[in-house]
């Protein structure tokens, strides 16, 4: 993979290019994959939170209930 060392030696991920770039494919094929999954597994993790959020934030019993404690 090319890179344009003018630009990637400003990087402050110049290191982890240049160690990438002296793996074997099979490692760099396995490090992407691993980076992938591990990625997807994060973005799901927050969607499920967001959703849960959502949901309870829509729930009318948690809400009167929310309402009844304010009025305490």
């Amino acid at each position: 993979m090319p890179s344009d060392k003018s630009s990637s030696t400003d990087s402050p991920f110049a290191d982890v290019r240049a160690a990438f770039e002296k793996l074997a494919t099979a490692d760099k094929t396995a490090f992407i994959v691993e980076a992938t999954v591990g990625t997807i597994s994060s973005a799901i993790e927050e969607t499920s939170q967001r959703v849960t959020d959502w949901f309870d934030a829509m729930d009318p019993e948690k809400t009167n209930a929310d309402k009844n404690d304010d009025e305490k």
